[in-house]
């Protein structure tokens, strides 16, 4: 009884109508519906495929790197506008404040200048006298016998002149003293006496004796003259006079 129950379980094969052509493509037939189509007894046996080249691999040419952008240029800033009180320098009056400035420098300098040639005329100057005083101090060292010996020559001639008792003699003598008083003349040199009275210089005068005096007002002055004195052009005293003194008791 198994076995009949197994045959009659056992379903007939149903066919399958042939599909048409073109069936593949319609829908809810093929593969993808779990149907498979039906294999033509009509069809060709299957030919080996021919064998066709292997297609070449194109080469990619790879993508151009995209360019960089260019930055944007940073746009100026605005120059400030001035303030309303504030006024634009003037270069006119620059190039003048400099042209001052300038012209202040160059006096300075003139001022320098000025002084530096004051100073050398100056040191011009005292040379000059150095060099001189000591060309008369030379002349005079070498003069200074002479003008002794004239003074002395003076001397004797006066003291001739004052002793003499004729007159013709005397005057013969008192021409010579004048013509010695003449030579020292010229080289700068005369004779001088100081007067009755006057203060006692020792620097001009020499006292040779003294007089007495109850006078308070004449004490200390020349009471007479007994020699001539002789000094130079120059205040130098070449020979100092000689005078008594008047002094009191």
């Amino acid at each position: 009884m198994a076995d009949e129950d197994d045959d009659e379980a056992v379903e007939e094969p149903t066919e399958v109508p042939a599909a048409e052509p073109g069936a593949e493509d319609s829908p809810g037939v093929g593969p993808a519906n779990g149907v498979e189509p039906a294999p033509d007894a009509m069809s060709a046996p299957d030919l080996p495929e021919p064998d066709l080249p292997e297609p070449e691999p194109v080469e990619v040419a790879p993508e151009p790197e995209p360019e960089p952008e260019p930055e944007p240029e940073p746009e100026p800033e605005p120059e400030p506008e001035p303030e309303p009180d504030q006024v634009a320098p003037d270069p006119t009056a620059e190039r003048r404040d400099d042209l001052l400035l300038h012209l202040e420098r160059v006096n300075l300098r003139l001022d320098e200048l000025a002084r530096l040639n004051a100073r050398q005329m100056e040191h011009i100057d005292k040379l000059h006298a150095d060099n001189q005083q000591l060309r008369v101090g030379e002349l005079r060292q070498a003069m200074s016998p002479l003008l002794r010996a004239l003074v002395r020559h003076h001397d004797n001639v006066a003291k001739l002149a004052g002793s003499s008792t004729e007159s013709s003699e005397a005057k013969v003598l008192e021409m010579v003293r004048g013509e010695i008083l003449n030579v020292l003349a010229l080289v700068g040199v005369e004779a001088f006496e100081p007067a009755p009275g006057d203060p006692f210089d020792p620097a001009r005068h020499q006292g040779v004796g003294r007089t007495e005096t109850d006078d308070a007002a004449l004490d200390a002055t020349v009471a007479s003259i007994r020699r001539c004195g002789f000094v130079g052009d120059d205040g130098r005293v070449i020979r100092p006079a000689d005078v008594e003194v008047h002094r009191l008791p």
